[in-house]
């Protein structure tokens, strides 16, 4: 008897001195100071947290590099536990309000982002980016979550400046924590993929903690990516308890909807002849390819360097042994030229307007090696510039033209691609046509597509765009986009 009870014994003290056995119980030690200085050692929180505050945005604006300031405002509510959280926030750009909600209940989370049409569900087997953004608005909500999640992967780093570090992994995302010696938790940090600008380090700081109702909650928040500052905010608070479980606002009813199989994430799509759409249906972005005799245009490096490398490899597949030549981009925002690096590494010409040469030239080198990039050497991309309008022709035979729009609102230099043969005009983002077939009046976007057609003077039939290709018809007509200018002029 003496043996089956000692040799558990054996084994327990055996793990105890394993070193990822120590750092897990160092770890756990800081984890739990931090929890206690909040004064949530109870998973019972009923809370409202109101963040007010400034985002200075970059990326998707008229000029490569810009940066804008944006009002940026929230609630997050807490209900039965952190495991369980509304969100609603709210921004103004260029006067106009927009907002975007988050429910979390259990597994599941449902959200809508400030520019969709649509709710996503997402769940705890397939998480998103957006799970790590949420998590790191409040220390309260990130705490919680690591005690509920992720108790097995907690290691100690060590002592940095006053603070002792801890790792964790959360929704297969490695952060470190940086907690005071009194518990304070100060920082949250990871590294990550950036769509656009590759890899880089998102940091998360707390600070000016108070005594709020029995808590010690922070009351100033930053944001840092890439080591710019992207996000200040202030906190308040609501203690005011939640007695009804509410509804999931974002999308009633959707908890008991099925979880939908994915469509297939890459489509091809025969547009006549030699030319093609690459369908992304993950990301509801298309670019298109154009067959040569000798090598392969393409037309849109849409969203990440990941969603370039399927074009690339969906572009090889229609034209085996084919070099990719050329790559045009419409405008430089994100889901339109941020697949560019691979495309450039595959060969391509990049075909663009003089304002984006410079900025061009440097995202091309972003490091990309958490989405499958190699090691990273410099590249210096050639670049073929459209002013007014050019022909080009893909590997000899097959010939389109480059129009130039100048300032569409949207930004300040774009490109529309048009194909004779087909009589298509492919644009990115500027023209959209409604599936019930109403016809609104033409936006400044779609006129700056009127004017170009005006003064080129193609002969178009179809009009296809970049994004979206849910929501809206797949193309648009000649005639159809009239009757938007005209609906303009009345």
């Amino acid at each position: 008897m003496l043996t089956l009870f000692s040799f558990p014994l054996f084994v327990c003290a055996q793990i105890q001195k394993q070193p990822e056995y120590g750092s897990f119980q160092k770890a756990r030690t800081v984890l739990d100071k931090a929890i206690r200085f909040a004064g949530i050692a109870a998973d019972t929180l009923n809370m409202a947290v109101m963040a007010t505050g400034i985002n200075h945005e970059s990326g998707h604006y008229p000029s490569p590099g810009e940066r804008i300031d944006m009002p940026d405002n929230y609630t997050l509510q807490f209900f039965q536990g952190a495991a369980n959280y509304f969100l609603k926030a709210e921004t103004t750009y260029r006067e106009r309000p927009y907002n975007r909600q988050v429910y979390a209940k259990g597994d599941s989370l449902f959200f809508r982002s400030y520019f969709a049409r649509s709710v996503t569900r997402k769940t705890s087997d397939s998480p998103t980016g957006l799970f790590n953004e949420v998590l790191t608005l409040h220390p309260v909500l990130f705490l919680q979550t690591v005690r509920r999640q992720s108790l097995t992967s907690l290691r100690y780093v060590g002592k940095t400046a006053g603070n002792e570090s801890i790792s964790t992994i959360v929704n297969g995302t490695l952060f470190t924590l940086q907690v005071a010696t009194n518990g304070q938790l100060n920082q949250v940090s990871y590294l990550a993929a950036h769509d656009y600008y590759g890899d880089n380090v998102h940091t998360y700081q707390y600070s000016a903690y108070r005594a709020t109702g029995g808590f010690r909650l922070p009351t100033t928040f930053r944001e840092y990516e890439f080591g710019a500052l992207r996000k200040e905010q202030t906190y308040t608070y609501n203690l005011k308890s939640v007695t009804e479980l509410p509804v999931n606002q974002v999308c009633p009813g959707c908890s008991l909807l099925p979880r939908s199989k994915p469509d297939k994430d890459v489509t091809t799509q025969n547009l006549g002849g030699n030319l093609y759409a690459i369908n992304l249906n993950q990301f509801d972005n298309r670019s298109f390819v154009l067959i040569g005799e000798k090598s392969i245009s393409v037309f849109e490096a849409p969203l990440s360097y990941a969603a370039g490398q399927s074009v690339v490899r969906a572009a090889q597949q229609l034209a085996p042994n084919k070099p990719i030549g050329q790559v045009m981009v419409t405008h430089h925002h994100p889901d339109h030229a941020g697949g560019l690096q691979a495309f450039v590494e595959a060969g391509a010409e990049v075909i663009t307007t003089k304002g984006n040469v410079a900025f061009l030239g440097q995202f091309v080198n972003f490091p990309h090696q958490l989405s499958g990039q190699t090691a990273p050497k410099t590249i210096i991309p050639s670049f073929a510039l459209v002013d007014s309008s050019r022909v080009f022709n893909a590997g000899t035979s097959s010939e389109f033209s480059v129009y130039f729009t100048g300032n569409t609102e949207h930004t300040n230099e774009y490109l529309l691609a048009y194909f004779p043969t087909q009589k298509i005009l492919f644009h990115g983002d500027l023209c959209f046509f409604s599936e019930n077939g109403e016809t609104s009046p033409a936006s400044v976007r779609e006129q700056a597509v009127g004017k170009a057609i005006a003064r080129y003077k193609p002969e178009v039939e179809k009009i296809y765009g970049s994004w979206p290709i849910r929501g809206y018809k797949a193309f648009g007509t000649k005639a159809e986009l009239d009757k938007k200018l005209q609906a303009v002029a009345k």
